[in-house]
């Protein structure tokens, strides 16, 4: 049993609309984002084919929104390798459960600072003017 209550988030691909929701954590500590979703429920057009069969493509614009269902908080876009508060590469991880993780990498705190309270779950976002 946990002792804190994981906040929701859902990352869409713009470019078929297509999206993903899960756990979120927002790791000051590396400057990439995982995905940990089933291999089974990956958008396969966004598993690259070349250097990284685990990474999404550079290029690739996605949008995470903040919580995951209703109205968000915060929305979070950016096209891989194209701006500067993107994180430096998105892999796919966990090939084998149900669970579905997002680690936003520390990249997001570009764009915002944060507060959470793990008894109840809840997480506040203030946006940089």
């Amino acid at each position: 049993m946990r002792e804190w209550l994981e906040p929701q988030a859902a990352v869409r691909f713009d470019k078929t609309g297509d999206s993903l929701s899960g756990s979120v954590l927002m790791d000051t500590g590396i400057n990439y984002m995982m995905l940990t979703i089933p291999e089974k429920e990956r958008v396969k057009q966004f598993v690259s084919q070349d250097h990284c069969e685990s990474c999404v493509p550079e290029g690739t614009a996605m949008t995470l929104t903040f919580p995951a269902t209703g109205k968000p908080l915060l929305t979070y876009a950016f096209t891989l390798g194209k701006n500067a508060q993107a994180p430096q590469s998105v892999s796919w991880r966990g090939a084998q459960g149900t669970a579905h993780h997002i680690n936003t990498g520390r990249n997001l705190m570009a764009v915002a600072d944060y507060a959470y309270d793990a008894r109840c779950g809840q997480l506040g976002f203030y946006t940089r003017p």
